[in-house]
């Protein structure tokens, strides 16, 4: 999986180098791809397509006994951890761009943190099967893995809030929007996925079920549509 998703990385790229070395010979290709490019909704295509099927893949390989038995280190890990990890990302990134005389707001170094501090779950567990580590280490790291997500997109939102200056109560105000994003959020899943869950136990019919399960992750379920006042 880590190969595939590096082939793909380098695919990428370079296909974006070959259409940025057409678009300085021919503007209309560059001027088109830049339309096509801000039509995707990058935002809306990450957090509601992407994601969702990246954490479900990785749910798929976790078994709930051992999550269960290691709920409190991963619980630790997914929220202070990726509390700590942005603000250590967030100083040294503030801290080595001023050094280079490219001087930002810390907020702006925060949000960066909180961008990148999130594990990937598909390539954390991975790595560690084939490092043959414990069981039990890998049941935490693969867990936080998937629930760091949830922490890390509440902790983006809020500090762009704060950013953009949309911030109005202050750190009462964020930890609400912490509450409803990360908490909320997994509620209404934990919800979804148990009525799935009796959907499925009611049929014997193993298309149907497959269907259920894409549908369940391909429905975009944000905690914003029940828990935003």
């Amino acid at each position: 999986m880590v190969e595939r998703k590096a082939e793909f990385l380098a695919l990428t790229l370079a296909f974006s180098l070959a259409l940025l070395g057409i678009g300085a010979y021919v503007p209309a290709v560059a001027r088109e791809a830049q339309v096509v490019v801000e039509q995707v909704g990058f935002d809306r295509a990450l957090l509601h397509g992407m994601l969702d099927f990246l954490l479900f893949a990785g749910a798929m390989e976790i078994d709930l006994n051992d999550l269960r038995i290691d709920r409190a280190p991963i619980a630790v890990l997914a929220t202070l951890g990726v509390l700590i990890s942005t603000v250590i990302v967030g100083a040294l990134t503030w801290w080595m761009l001023r050094s280079i005389g490219y001087p930002i707001r810390p907020i702006d170094a925060l949000l960066f943190g909180a961008l990148i501090s999130p594990t990937d779950p598909i390539a954390v567990l991975t790595l560690l099967k084939r490092l043959g580590a414990p069981r039990v280490l890998e049941t935490q790291i693969a867990g936080e893995s998937l629930f760091n997500d949830g922490v890390g997109v509440a902790v983006f939102v809020g500090l762009l809030e704060i950013a953009s200056g949309e911030q109005g109560g202050g750190l009462a105000s964020f930890a609400w929007l912490f509450v409803r994003e990360a908490v909320g959020g997994a509620l209404l899943g934990f919800a979804a996925g148990v009525l799935v869950y009796l959907l499925m136990k009611s049929i014997d019919h193993f298309r149907l079920e497959i269907l259920l399960s894409v549908a369940l992750v391909a429905t975009p379920w944000r905690s914003t549509c029940m828990f935003q006042g």
